[in-house]
Formats: structure tokens, C-alpha cells, sequence
């Protein structure tokens, strides 16, 4: 089941889930790759961090990218 957790407590969630479940695995909303792609948004250094911060943990990410042709 998937849960909404805040960059504040990403290292406390991941390692409780580590405990449980060995490998962790998330999905990153769209937005993320919006945040770290564009520096001029305003969480991009906060996205940065989040990203620097589940890769030295050992979590594998994903996201979510939904196109529209016009």
C-alpha cells in the first residue's frame, strides 16, 4: 500500500521498512521530475537532497510520467 511521507522523514520510514521488507522500492510523483529538472523551481534543492538521500540508502525509485499529444 502506498503512503505519503515527508522529506523530514524519509530516512525514519525507509529504515523501518528495511526491517521488515529487505529492498525498498518507491514511486516518485511526476512533479519530482519536474522539481530536478527546472533549478529555477522552488523545491529543487529539497528534491535534490530527497534523491541524493534514497540513493545512499538503497532505495530504487520510479516515477510516474504521463504524456498528452495535441
Amino acid at each position: 500500500m502506498g503512503q505519503v511521507v515527508p522529506f523530514s522523514d524519509v530516512e525514519n520510514y525507509v529504515q523501518s521498512l528495511q526491517k521488515s521488507q529487505g529492498k525498498i522500492r518507491s514511486i516518485l510523483d511526476t512533479n519530482v521530475l519536474a522539481s530536478l529538472t527546472y533549478e529555477v523551481k522552488l523545491n529543487h534543492d529539497a528534491v535534490v537532497d530527497l534523491i541524493l538521500r534514497l540513493e545512499n540508502m538503497g532505495v530504487d525509485f520510479f516515477a510516474t510520467v504521463n504524456t498528452k499529444q495535441e
